[in-house]
Parts: structure tokens; sequence; C-alpha cells
């Protein structure tokens, strides 16, 4: 027969004393981490059994001294690689993925189906997008372009027009210097013509003169 449950000793008849940890009559009851072993519901975060002092026997989908963090697929919520390090364990084998969760299987795992498709439909959206963006952007473009053509010719012919009325000009005022130098008498030949008009006159005079004399 185990004496006071192998965790005390007879102290006196009837009576045990417990070892440290132990407690009750003959020495079977203890706690771990402050809740009495036969407590199912709260000892040992209730995701095990209290098996002796402050030791817990966790069920399978929880770890930790107090069964307190969960597993996911056998790895403890509190390492790195849960979830296959795209999520975090919220439950037993429950994981809540960071990414989109439609692109991961239960275990946050890449699902290669869904990824293909999802990567064809990012890119049918970048192309009706560009599409709906380029195609006025490239009408606008060349509204554009033809109207700075018709600013670049209409400039053109008006610089044309301006050069062509400015040699008009030089060559009118050419022509008209010309013409008047034409029409200018030289001072020589007018001196020479005042003279040839007063001998002519002398000459009358002379002439005039002389038929005087003749009559008389």
């Amino acid at each position: 027969m185990d004496v006071c449950s192998r965790n005390g000793f007879c102290s006196r008849p009837d009576v045990c004393s417990c070892k440290d940890s132990y407690k009750g009559k003959i020495c079977n009851d203890y706690d771990c981490f402050g809740i009495i072993h036969n407590n199912y519901t709260t000892v040992c975060s209730g995701n095990g059994l209290c098996y002796s002092p402050n030791k817990c026997n966790c069920s399978g989908t929880y770890s930790d001294n107090q069964c307190k963090i969960p597993m996911c697929f056998g790895i403890a919520a509190s390492t790195t690689s849960v979830c296959s390090s795209r999520g975090a364990c919220v439950g037993p084998d429950t994981c809540e993925c960071f990414n989109i969760p439609k692109l991961q299987g239960p275990n946050c795992e890449l699902n290669t189906h869904e990824f293909i498709w999802f990567v064809v439909g990012l890119v049918l959206a970048f192309v009706c997008v560009l599409v709906v963006i380029t195609i006025p952007g490239i009408f606008c473009c060349h509204r554009v372009y033809r109207y700075r053509t018709a600013v670049l010719q209409q400039n053109k012919v008006e610089q044309d027009m301006k050069d062509l009325l400015k040699e008009s000009l030089i060559r009118a005022d050419t022509l008209s210097k010309q013409v008047d130098r034409d029409w200018i008498i030289p001072l020589s030949d007018i001196k020479l013509d005042e003279r040839i008009s007063e001998g002519a006159y002398v000459l009358c005079l002379l002439y005039l003169i002389f038929i005087g004399l003749v009559l008389l």
C-alpha cells in the first residue's frame, strides 16, 4: 500500500505530512500554476492534464508549459516557421494568412493553380487599364500634333509673306530711287544750259540791234 500516495510520510496515525507542492489528506492533491490538478476545465489552460505539480501534459494541438500556445500542423504558434511563415496560428491547425487567403491553403502554403489564375487576372487587368489610358492619350497626342503642325505651317506662311512683302518694299524703294536718279539733271548740265541760254539771249539782242541799224 502506498503510504500518503508516496508524496509524504505518515507522521502519526492517519495523518500524512506531505512533500512540497502536495496537499490533501493523503497527499494526493497538487496544483499546476495555482490551479488544482483535478479542475479539468481550467488547469493547464483547459488544454491538457496536470499530472504533477506545475507539470502539464498538453493535448496534441497545444504546447508550452501551461498549454497556452496552439499548434498548427505540428508547429507551435510561437515558431517563426508556423503557417509556412506566411501567417499566424490563431488556433489548433487554424492559420490566419498574411497575404491573399484565396491564393493559399490551410497552412498558408501557396496554391499554384489559384496563383496562376491570379497572375493572369492581374496581367489582363493591367492590359485593360493600359489600353483605356493609352488610346485616348494617343488620340489626344495626335490632335495636338496636328494642331501644332498647322500652327507651324501658318507661322511659316506668315513669315514667307512678311519676307516677300519686305523684299517687294525693298525692290520698290530701289526702283523709286533709280527712277529719281534717271530724271535728275546733273548740276553741271544745268550750268551748261544756263550758259547756252545766256549766249542765245546775247545773240538775239545783237541781232535786234543789227536789224534796227539797217532799218535806220
